[in-house]
């Protein structure tokens, strides 16, 4: 079972440490995987990821502009079956919105964990916060979730927002 609590780090060697509500978070997106027809598709967001794989996070305050432009090249220059991706930018949120979200029973849905990565001590994941959520249940939290990747921005404008001083 996955490490599912807040309060304590999930790569405590490696992280900075857990995530603060105040932190924004950036998801990286392209077309088609994420996106078609300039819309994000249920697919963005894998049941499985938020049950058990964890739905990757990049947390801004540990992560420069140029590793997140350096992963989405490199994700680019990978061979698809015939299909090439395109970069589709990147929804930026705080931590706090994807907390805020409820479950039927009003308790909190989602938990955001500090998964660290030797490579990227910035990682996060996002998991449901109870393991065994009935798959309807999910799909209903997921499309809640699906809402914060819908406004997009380049990479640019996420760390350089214009009229910002």
């Amino acid at each position: 079972n996955r490490h599912r609590d807040e309060n304590t780090s999930a790569e405590p060697i490696l992280s900075p440490g857990v995530v603060e509500d105040t932190e924004f978070l950036l998801r990286v997106l392209f077309n088609p995987q994420h996106i078609k027809d300039g819309v994000v598709q249920e697919a963005a967001i894998p049941i499985t990821d938020l049950q058990s794989k964890g739905f990757s996070v990049h947390r801004m305050k540990f992560v420069e502009s140029e590793f997140v432009m350096n992963s989405i090249n490199q994700t680019l220059s990978k061979p698809r079956s015939g299909i090439s991706w395109k970069d589709e930018g990147v929804a930026k949120f705080k931590t706090k919105t994807v907390r805020q979200i409820k479950d039927h029973d009003g308790n909190q849905a989602f938990v955001v964990i500090d998964t660290a990565i030797s490579e990227n001590p910035g990682h996060a994941s996002i998991y449901l916060s109870k393991s065994d959520v009935k798959k309807a249940c999910a799909r209903k939290l997921r499309s809640q979730l699906l809402e914060l990747l819908t406004p997009r921005i380049s990479v640019d404008e996420a760390y350089h927002p214009k009229g910002a001083l």
